[in-house]
């Protein structure tokens, strides 16, 4: 777990909300679409955490809708998640390569930073970690997509949260990748959290997919 012991210390009023479903690209079953293997790079708010299995976790249902929507009839889409629960990207950085040697994969998600940060380290830190991963990815040839994951102020402060977020777009900038803000329509609203504020419970997984769904498409 990211955090242990933190549940007893926080009491939240749970607020409604509603997610919104993105519309599938009008190319997303393009017949000249190439095989494509995704490798996620992520700790535990992609691996399934708090989800009661990891088949109901936002990546999963990613490779369900890809299915329901016959996206891979053009071509195979194949979703390998390799995230770690508690891992840190100084960790990430270095499982890397063997990954990226065993998968070969075309695209690489990589969402990592939250366990470096709840170790302490600053911004500046995290952010040569990620930039050396998506350096990596991308002299592997895969395309990078940067998943946003923000930190709740309640543990970082307000402008390290605010960093943090900025860090992200700034990677996705300088390496000419994409961005996704994984916690859009969710963020500070505890009815997609688990009382821990930092993953999302089940009915905030679906507003994570619908994030990175139009992102991920337009990258086929």
């Amino acid at each position: 777990y990211l955090v242990t012991g933190i549940v007893t210390m926080l009491t939240l009023a749970a607020c409604g909300g509603e997610s919104s479903s993105s519309s599938s690209n009008s190319n997303s079953n393009d017949s000249s679409r190439k095989p494509a293997t995704v490798l996620m790079m992520g700790d535990s708010i992609s691996s399934g955490w708090g989800t009661v299995d990891a088949t109901n976790g936002w990546v999963n249902l990613v490779r369900q809708k890809i299915s329901a929507e016959g996206i891979d009839k053009a071509a195979s889409i194949n979703i390998v998640n390799t995230s770690i629960s508690g891992e840190s990207a100084e960790t990430g950085v270095a499982r890397l390569p063997a990954l990226l040697s065993q998968y070969r994969p075309t695209h690489v998600w990589l969402s990592h930073g939250t366990n470096d940060a709840f170790h302490g380290d600053d911004i500046a830190t995290i952010e040569t970690r990620l930039n050396n991963m998506a350096n990596q990815a991308k002299g592997a040839g895969a395309k990078v997509i940067f998943l946003d994951m923000q930190i709740h102020p309640y543990y970082v402060g307000e402008a390290y949260s605010q960093e943090y977020s900025a860090m992200y777009k700034r990677l996705a900038s300088n390496q000419s990748s994409s961005y996704v803000y994984m916690f859009n329509n969710i963020y500070q609203n505890p009815a997609y959290f688990h009382p821990d504020l930092i993953h999302p419970n089940l009915a905030g997984q679906p507003v994570m997919r619908d994030n990175i769904w139009t992102a991920f498409i337009n990258t086929l």
